[in-house]
């Protein structure tokens, strides 16, 4: 999982305001980052209060309110780094989550090298329900396993054979066109590097109305 580093702890006081100014040109009015537009509105706001709190005190006013907005932005920083860090750590695609890590204008730690997995978890979670949206579908859901790179679901034909339903990257799966009023079982296991596989699911089953 990708980390980002919250390297604008360590800003010196003539530091903060650029680093801030960056960060907002970075992810204001992008379409990616909409879901912050409050908070860069937020954080200009503040950027802009401690720009005057610092002219005057280098004008030879108090420091207190300066310091105590510095503060404030330090900890407004690190709990958007952290937000945006659950996001990008929620991409199916681990290259995607990066690059929208990076993009935000924070640092992101750089992995010195990949994990190596030699053991699988099961896929947690694994949920199928009747996919009312459209008639005759079914949709399938699990969690994240960490080392996985696909997601083998399975599905149990009327002669009790396990078929393969090809393989996922993505952590759901809607199945369509079957029969209505029809129950359908499945199961899923995940896949890593080479020809490391988790354990199968329990088997799920539901009716497809």
């Amino acid at each position: 999982m990708l980390k980002i580093l919250l390297d604008h702890t360590k800003l010196k006081q003539d530091e903060v305001k650029p680093r801030v100014d960056f960060l907002v040109k970075k992810m204001k009015g992008v379409a990616l980052y909409n879901a912050f537009d409050t908070q860069i509105t937020a954080l200009e706001a503040l950027a802009s209060d401690y720009d005057n709190a610092l002219f005057v005190a280098k004008d030879g006013g108090s420091p207190q309110e300066k310091n105590k907005l510095k503060a404030e932005i330090i900890e407004f920083l690190s709990k958007l780094a952290r937000k945006i860090e659950v996001a990008a750590n929620d991409f199916e695609d681990e290259a995607e989550g990066l690059a929208y890590a990076k993009g935000s204008g924070f640092t992101v730690q750089e992995s010195v090298e990949k994990k190596a997995y030699s053991f699988l978890e099961v896929p947690g979670n694994f949920t199928v329900i009747d996919f009312k949206p459209k008639k005759g579908a079914c949709k399938l859901t699990w969690d994240r396993v960490l080392g996985a790179i696909t997601y083998l679901p399975e599905e149990l034909d009327k002669d009790g054979t396990w078929k393969s339903l090809g393989v996922c990257k993505k952590r759901q799966l809607v199945l369509e066109g079957t029969e209505s009023e029809v129950k359908r079982t499945f199961r899923i296991r995940a896949g890593g590097a080479g020809t490391l596989v988790s354990d199968y699911s329990e088997a799920v089953s539901v009716w497809v109305r």
